[in-house]
């Protein structure tokens, strides 16, 4: 089965993860204090290797987790991709829908 990049559909609109505003993981000290759903993301292989929820990304990304580390050594490159959300029910809804979208392996899912 191929792949797609992940898209979600979130306030009526379609979002590719890849657009998201993102960082380099290596630069997660610069992370926003922003509350939102956050996506570990390599954009070479088209894999996620995290989605979380945060009341604050840049303190949850202060310390360094073995999914932060496993996606370093597999993409050096890997970034941080965030959604913007104050509200905890849609970063539920939305970590859901994107949760929906990985298989077990992290690899991306056909979308449609």
């Amino acid at each position: 089965m191929g792949t797609q990049p992940v898209s979600l559909y979130v306030n009526n609109q379609d979002i590719e993860v890849a657009w998201l505003p993102s960082m380099p993981l290596i630069h997660k000290r610069r992370a926003p204090s922003i509350a939102g759903v956050g996506i570990l993301y390599s954009e070479d292989s088209e894999r996620v290797f995290d989605a979380f929820e945060t009341d604050n990304l840049a303190n949850t990304l202060k310390n360094s987790t073995r999914k932060q580390s496993v996606a370093l050594a597999n993409d050096p490159n890997c970034r941080v991709c965030w959604i913007e959300m104050p509200d905890t029910d849609c970063r539920l809804d939305v970590l859901r829908e994107l949760s929906q979208r990985i298989d077990g392996s992290s690899n991306l899912l056909r979308i449609r």
